[in-house]
């Protein structure tokens, strides 16, 4: 089975002229959808295989094209205010992209509602077994984060299991419209719900420019065991210092150049202790699967 892509080709064409492709749907529980532009379509590649191996080709992954690099930096709206300490635009190089939310609020419109939504960024490298009961967790919960950091309460983007509520569809659609101002999608995010803001910005700016915290939702982080953030310098390796059994999802932020470094390195020792860059869908391979992650990535 190939892949399921949602494109939207040429680049400048509306995205909401294209149509989710639900048809694509396999016997999965959820929705997985990711955005990508040219530079990550090779890894987007390895990503699909990687989740119809640890989904025992039940679920497939959903790809919004978002045409090269160049074309979000043109796209870009400059923030309102040049004083960015006293901004949730604070020095991140994607405010002022509205892409990420806006694809995910399309998304959330064409499926049924309370339908569930996994939401990761490209930039992750999938690690483990997709276990299909993570949507327990969402009982409780409307949606459900990533951590910035470990250990820390700070949301992040980068995965997100999500149910298809209208007060979520909402979330989505009134942040679009503050990034379309020069805003960052996350920082939007993060006051509406109420989470911990980064150090260089201060919850005083949610009032200020408007946003109103969203008591409608219910929200929390997801385990660690389903997702992580690695961070990666210029300078830095690659190496992470992870729990015994590594996450499904490890998420890769920092700079975006040694990311791409990190990606390569891992699939190359993958590939040379294990034999593939992807885990293979037999069973009898696990065991030096768990070894091959256990050297390339700790």
């Amino acid at each position: 089975m190939s892949p399921c892509w949602m494109v939207n080709r040429p680049p400048a064409q509306p995205l909401q002229k294209e149509k989710l492709c639900l048809k694509c749907i396999n016997n999965c529980p959820f929705t997985i959808a990711t955005l990508a532009t040219d530079q990550y379509m090779e890894h987007v590649n390895d990503l699909s295989k990687s989740i119809l191996s640890f989904t025992d080709q039940r679920c497939i992954l959903q790809v919004v094209y978002a045409g090269t690099e160049n074309d979000l930096r043109k796209k870009r709206v400059t923030p309102p205010t040049k004083n960015k300490k006293k901004s949730i635009a604070y020095i991140n190089p994607f405010s002022g992209i509205d892409i990420k939310v806006k694809s995910i609020g399309r998304i959330l419109s064409e499926l049924p509602l309370n339908a569930t939504l996994l939401w990761t960024d490209a930039s992750v490298l999938i690690l483990n077994n997709l276990n299909l009961n993570i949507l327990s967790n969402l009982e409780n919960f409307d949606m459900l984060f990533i951590r910035e950091r470990q250990g820390v309460d700070r949301l992040n983007l980068g995965v997100i299991l999500m149910r298809n509520t209208l007060n979520v569809q909402l979330l989505f659609n009134k942040t679009v419209s503050f990034v379309q101002q020069g805003y960052w999608d996350q920082g939007i995010i993060s006051c509406a719900l109420g989470s911990k803001l980064g150090p260089k910005a201060l919850e005083s700016n949610c009032t200020n420019i408007g946003i109103k915290k969203n008591n409608q939702i219910n929200w929390s982080f997801l385990p660690d065991a389903f997702s992580m953030t690695a961070k990666v310098t210029a300078v830095g390796t690659c190496k992470q210092k992870l729990s015994e059994i590594a996450p499904v999802f490890l998420k890769f932020t920092g700079d975006k150049l040694r990311r791409f470094k990190c990606f390569k390195e891992f699939k190359r020792c993958l590939n040379e202790t294990y034999g593939f860059t992807h885990i293979s869908s037999s069973n009898k391979t696990r065991i030096s699967y768990d070894s091959a992650v256990d050297r390339c990535i700790h």
